[in-house]
């Protein structure tokens, strides 16, 4: 299981997931990350609270990902508390790249952390096996394309063949609002806030509970979900986090479709205090500039098909040869 390392003032701050890096794919299924802080032999170290926040990995100066508006933005950000040097939590990473997890202690006086770990996840080999064959689709459809639209004559110059093609590839590429929920259980009553949810950037999640005589925030363990609910799919989950009462998390949708959020929140003594919201996420076209050097270079593979279809007839009829096409 492959690790991220760094080093601050004797403390290693390391990553873990599981599945490993190697093995994780986009939206394949959620991955388990485990923040282990520990000290030079390797013993745990508590630190009060961590602000962590992961960036999705930057945009491809020729090819974008499936969601080009995420590339480059923060995909969540919160301050959680450190239990026996370890934070856990799940996340269904959207795209390929190099993630940015950045760490940073909040305690006054503890030990201070400031680390920046990245996270590689490679792309679907089934998607990649797609894009190979569509590729190989367009070729051959300007191959057969040029061979039927060109008579068997002698071939042109090597110029004027290369001018077509140069000019066919340069001429190419010339919200809802979750309404807060609440939820009373004995005497404890339970909120939850999330903010209008666009693709493209943050939304804050407010959760807490408290007691409905004092109106104090009531210490709990905190189990938190975000669904897909059109795949019925987990993207982030905490489980039983201990909060004292009140949690913030701000958290960027990748998709524009329904989510549910769900948070359950165990008490002593007390039942179970759950909560659930269900929100719609507003959907963003990609801008022009993000898939025209796609558009533009699969109408190239298009073209150079075309080239090759006309050289290849217009050989083999100088060289009396036929081609059985009407």
């Amino acid at each position: 299981m492959p690790a991220a390392e760094a080093q601050d003032n004797k403390i290693t701050v390391r990553v873990k997931t599981v599945p490993g890096l190697t093995d994780a794919r986009p939206l394949s299924g959620p991955v388990r990350l485990v923040l282990e802080t520990s000290d030079s032999s390797g013993n745990p170290v508590d630190v009060e609270r961590l602000n962590i926040r992961l960036r999705a990995p930057r945009s491809h100066w020729f090819f974008s990902t499936d969601f080009p508006l995420v590339e480059g933005r923060l995909l969540s950000e919160m301050i959680v508390p450190v239990s026996r040097g370890r934070v856990e939590w799940e996340y269904l990473f959207p795209i390929r790249g190099v993630y940015r997890l950045e760490v940073e202690s909040v305690d006054d006086g503890g030990p201070q952390i400031t680390e920046a770990l990245e996270l590689r996840i490679k792309e679907s080999r089934i998607k990649l096996l797609l894009l190979a064959a569509f590729i190989l689709a367009l070729f051959l459809f300007g191959f057969t394309a040029g061979r039927f639209f060109t008579s068997p004559r002698p071939q042109p110059s090597l110029k004027m063949t290369m001018g077509i093609f140069v000019l066919l590839t340069v001429s190419t590429l010339t919200s809802t609002i979750g309404e807060a929920a609440l939820l009373e259980s004995g005497g404890l009553v339970a909120r939850m806030q999330v903010e209008p949810a666009t693709v493209g950037r943050p939304s804050r999640i407010d959760w807490s509970v408290v007691d409905v005589k004092s109106g104090e925030p009531v210490a709990s363990r905190l189990s938190l979900t975000i669904t897909h609910l059109e795949k019925g799919t987990p993207i982030f989950s905490l489980e039983e986090m201990l909060t004292e009462g009140n949690f913030s998390l701000s958290f960027q949708f990748t998709d524009g479709a329904r989510h549910q959020v769900t948070s359950v929140a165990a008490i002593a003594g007390e039942a179970l205090v759950v909560t659930e919201e269900t929100i719609s996420v507003q959907a963003v076209e990609p801008p022009l500039r993000t898939v025209l050097p796609s558009i533009g270079f699969f109408i190239a593979v298009i073209a150079f098909g075309l080239v090759v279809g006309r050289i290849s007839r217009q050989r083999l009829g100088a060289r009396g040869w036929t081609f059985p096409l009407p």
